[in-house]
């Protein structure tokens, strides 16, 4: 799990906001639509490498956000943040 996380969306624009956490080629694994919902995300369940946390504004019209596809479908008006990289090791139970 993370926490500790900040924004600073002052600069932000885009009616709808959203988190985005993909693998490391862009692949979307999930959608948390808050904060809080992000740093419920158990990342122990997750297999091994990397996943990037991303806020996203946009705007109605965008296309392709959905789990399961990557961040190259995304087409329209939108804006990321700077990405939280996450690295997960391989469990030694």
């Amino acid at each position: 799990m993370v926490s500790g996380i900040a924004l600073n969306n002052l600069n932000a624009s885009g009616t709808n906001r959203t988190y985005i956490i993909t693998d490391d080629q862009g692949g979307i694994l999930g959608l948390p639509p808050t904060l809080d919902a992000v740093q419920g995300v158990n990342f122990e369940d997750a297999r091994p490498g990397v996943c990037l946390i991303w806020y996203l504004r946009y705007e109605d019209s965008l296309q392709g956000l959905e789990m399961g596809t990557t961040m190259d479908n995304l087409d329209d008006c939108f804006g990321f943040s700077n990405a939280i990289k996450v690295t997960k090791t391989k469990n030694n139970y």
